[in-house]
């Protein structure tokens, strides 16, 4: 069932709200309960189910009524059953489409205000918008929002790793903001891919009340995945390291490269540093989105990074790398044959 809004009871007054059915209400009915009181009772209508988590009533009385203990951790909420029908109009009767659930939009009919979908001047004065995301999906994505230009950068991150929320500063009236997302892992066998984003309204009109959520929003992301690409496909380049005592090599594999038309590289010693097993240390591969395609590249077991790599002989323009912590040592390199690296073709 799906979780709505937070209603804040108080002593001596009545307290009025919209329960949603389909919904459950939650009721704080300890954070507003007078100092030195130490029990409450609910007395409900047939149509609302009231449950109190984890705790027996404290006491039965005869009139149906139950008196609960108030304790910290005190949870209490409310569902209904039906909707109600004190209005008599029977609006929940109304069906249209496939299903007898299509929305029903109101024309706007009301002219003396042009402007009456822009936020009242004072809204945010009473109310706060915060973005977030769960803590364990923190450290898969990062968030940039637009500061319209203001110094001194333009864009700011909001949301990532140990940056779980953050409260927006809007001004009142008519305004918008944009944010731009980035993904920072890829889908493997304990992360489905799958990164959900959510804004909530809160009420923080009484400041002797914790804030309580009025409205929340979220929208699922989609990590797109890193895609290997295959050796079996023909070249496009080759590359070798120049080291001591391969030059017959180097000769034989310049005649095979200009056999099969592709380009050869040459790393000289100075770059790949006499480690010819320099290509153990990275896989080609891409990620592609509709709007982009990028080439990856993965630093693997020996993990002496990629800061001292021969980066301009051996990635292909505009790689990007991407690092995953083991919480165990990884095992060390193998030394078995294996087929070389290959780069795939361009935009892949």
């Amino acid at each position: 069932m799906a979780w709505g809004t937070v209603v804040h009871v108080a002593p001596g007054q009545p307290t009025h709200a919209v329960c949603v059915l389909g919904t459950e209400t939650q009721l704080d009915v300890y954070g507003s309960a007078p100092k030195g009181y130490t029990s409450f009772s609910i007395t409900a209508s047939p149509g609302v189910v009231v449950e109190v988590a984890h705790r027996p009533p404290a006491k039965k009385s005869p009139t149906g009524s139950s008196q609960w203990p108030l304790e910290p951790g005190l949870d209490v909420s409310l569902k209904l059953r039906a909707a109600s029908e004190s209005t008599g109009d029977q609006k929940t009767a109304w069906t249209w489409g496939p299903r007898g659930q299509g929305a029903i939009l109101l024309v706007n009919c009301d002219r003396d205000n042009p402007n009456s979908s822009a936020t009242p001047g004072d809204f945010f004065s009473k109310h706060q918008l915060v973005l977030h995301v769960a803590k364990s999906e923190m450290d898969k994505v990062r968030v940039f929002q637009d500061n319209g230009g203001r110094q001194p950068s333009r864009y700011s991150a909001v949301l990532g790793p140990e940056r779980p929320s953050h409260a927006l500063e809007l001004p009142g009236g008519q305004c918008s903001t944009h944010f731009y997302a980035e993904g920072l892992a890829f889908p493997d066998a304990s992360f489905p891919g799958l990164v959900s984003l959510h804004l909530s309204l809160l009420d923080t009109s009484n400041p002797e009340l914790p804030q309580s959520l009025l409205f929340q929003d979220s929208v699922v992301f989609r990590v797109a995945p890193w895609i290997m690409t295959p050796n079996t496909q023909p070249p496009k380049e080759v590359y070798v390291c120049r080291l001591f005592e391969n030059e017959d090599f180097l000769a034989s594999l310049t005649a095979l490269a200009k056999k099969a038309k592709c380009k050869l590289i040459v790393c000289a010693q100075e770059e790949s540093v006499d480690d010819r097993w320099m290509q153990d240390e990275m896989e080609i591969g891409y990620t592609q989105a509709p709007h982009r395609t990028l080439p990856v590249v993965f630093d693997s077991p020996r993990n002496r990074g990629l800061k001292d790599f021969p980066i301009k002989c051996l990635l292909v323009r505009a790689a990007r790398g991407a690092e995953r912590s083991a919480e165990r040592p990884p095992p060390p390199p193998s030394s078995l044959p294996c087929p070389a690296p290959h780069r795939g073709p361009a935009g892949a």
